[in-house]
């Protein structure tokens, strides 16, 4: 009964994603505003996805974060609704850094395209770093961006070592690194997309860690950077 009622559930979030990509692309080729993408992913996908999924949502916030400007917001990775939750939370418009492999995903790849999304090309180190250096200068720009610094979702929901690349982003744009920690999200959509089990998820957000005096070409000030956000979500979680 639970692997029928859960894809009854997927099946809801798959229409309501097509619904959003197709008018996601439409409105914002009608209005000429790419930031029409984010803004569906914050009042439509987001919130309907996480109803239909049964996630009561907890949002733990701090008053440091200033969301007037930009920031690079980077979070622990526990499940495919850690997107779902991010969009929901954050108030302002944030564009993710994802694989160049997901361009081409219908509805939801063409709305990322559309909606000014980050693609990193992973094919080799060289060509990641230059897609993290364009990400910079769209941060500098004025985006807000978001990261997932252990690369891919946790198997096992625990806390897996941090990448140093989203922490280089915000050292190279000078803005501040926002730590977000997701709680409960495992448990309600594991590796298994058919055992979905409602239930309730926190999100918190941390004390925002300054880059201004760093230097990103400094594989200590990297280092510490690096370090400092991952001990930043291992706070937040316990």
């Amino acid at each position: 009964m639970r692997t029928f009622i859960s894809l009854i559930r997927l099946i809801a979030c798959w229409l309501m994603t097509i619904f959003c990509g197709v008018l996601s692309v439409a409105g914002a080729a009608l209005l000429f505003r790419p930031r029409f993408v984010s803004w569906v992913g914050r009042h439509i996908w987001g919130p309907v996805l996480l109803r239909i999924l049964g996630v009561r949502l907890t949002v733990k916030h701090n008053d440091k974060v200033n969301f007037d400007k930009p920031n690079v917001f980077f979070m622990n990775h526990q499940s495919t609704i850690d997107i779902l939750v991010a969009f929901t939370v954050v108030p302002s418009d944030i564009y993710f850094v994802a694989k160049k492999e997901l361009k081409w995903l219908p509805f939801v790849g063409w709305a990322m395209q559309v909606g000014g999304m980050i693609f990193v090309d992973r094919s080799s180190p060289t060509k990641a770093v230059e897609s993290m250096s364009q990400a910079a200068e769209q941060v500098r720009n004025g985006k807000n961006i978001i990261v997932y610094p252990e690369g891919t979702r946790s198997k096992d929901g625990k806390l897996r070592p941090f990448k140093k690349g989203a922490f280089v982003t915000a050292m190279q744009a000078q803005v501040d690194c926002v730590p977000m920690a997701v709680q409960g999200a495992f448990d309600v959509m594991g590796p298994s997309v058919l055992n979905i089990v409602p239930g309730p998820v926190t999100l918190s957000f941390g004390e925002p860690i300054s880059t201004a005096a760093t230097n990103y070409q400094d594989n200590k000030d990297r280092l510490a950077v690096s370090q400092q956000g991952e001990a930043a979500i291992r706070n937040l979680l316990e």
